[in-house]
């Protein structure tokens, strides 16, 4: 299960490692080895949510493993898989929240209470990582950025060999740069986002195989930001490409819709209409009815 978690991801791609986890869940549960086989599912669904597995899909697997390490008094991993369940929730459309993790599913506000403090900030940190990621694709970047600017590089710090360690820089990198863009934003948040592209690199360099379409896609927001349209407009095209061969449908959606973004900012509306509606098939595709209603509407505002 270590080596799942904590090695394979810098071998080989990361959709390879999901499967390998809930098959050594399911080796466990059928031993009576209860804490391992959980562990091995709280990972698999956490690798199964960055490589984009349909929101429907992991609803229904978050809330049968939720059950279960409930019934078995896991008691942080249970806190884990519910977070990553709210989550699903506020991107579906189906929870009255779409950053706030309070819902069916998880309270943020109370499900702490009776805690340890160490128990408490594991939590907490999830917590925060889950809200950033929602941030991201609902489009609070400036939210996002401010929950991830103290938090990203001291989770690397405390989980330094974390096979969600490119997922969260990189979905807090997009808020870091998207926020930038904003004349309220502070220029801690283009420096931020700058650091979490030269991670990026790092580990790439150091030969994970994870990182080329999280750099792209960084890439492009950086000549976004820089007003080199055209550069940026032909990063997020290749970054699309390598997504697509991931098969990460959820960070095709977002970077199209950050392509979309890119010509509606220098005018290319009939550009922009055609990227939004590549992002509404993506979101429908993975199931975020929230994302495709959002998108929707910013089609229907376009003039053309």
């Amino acid at each position: 299960a270590q080596y799942y978690t904590l090695v394979q991801h810098y071998l080989g791609p990361l959709e390879d490692t999901a499967e390998p986890l809930m098959d050594i869940y399911r080796l466990g549960m059928s031993v009576g080895d209860v804490d391992m086989a959980i562990w091995s599912a709280t990972s698999g669904m956490s690798v199964h949510i960055q490589i984009g597995t349909t929101l429907p899909q992991l609803d229904s697997d978050l809330a049968t493993l939720a059950r279960v390490a409930a019934d078995f008094h896991q008691v942080l991993q249970t806190a884990f898989l519910k977070i990553h369940w709210q989550a699903i929730l506020n991107l579906r459309g189906v929870s009255q929240h779409r950053i706030l993790h309070i819902g069916d599913a998880f309270n943020e506000e109370s499900e702490m209470e009776g805690l340890g403090d160490k128990v408490k900030g594991l939590i907490q940190s999830l917590t925060d990582i889950s809200k950033a990621f929602c941030c991201a694709f609902f489009g609070e970047y400036e939210l996002g950025a401010k929950i991830s600017c103290d938090m990203i590089f001291q989770l690397m710090k405390e989980h330094p060999s974390s096979s969600g360690l490119p997922s969260a820089f990189f979905h807090a990198a997009i808020c870091f740069f998207a926020a930038s863009h904003s004349k309220t934003a502070t220029s801690k948040y283009y420096k931020v986002g700058k650091k979490c592209l030269q991670q990026l690199k790092r580990w790439e360099a150091q030969g994970n195989p994870n990182c080329r379409h999280y750099i792209l896609t960084l890439e492009a927001e950086q000549q976004f930001l820089r007003g080199k349209h055209c550069k940026a407009m032909a990063l997020y095209k290749e970054a699309i490409k390598v997504f697509a061969r991931h098969g990460y449908i959820h960070d095709q959606g977002l970077a199209h819709e950050r392509l979309g973004d890119c010509c509606m900012a220098c005018g290319r509306e009939a550009e922009a209409k055609e990227y939004y509606t590549e992002s509404m098939k993506a979101y429908d595709e993975w199931g975020s009815m929230g994302k495709v209603d959002d998108l929707n509407s910013k089609v229907e505002g376009i003039e053309c």
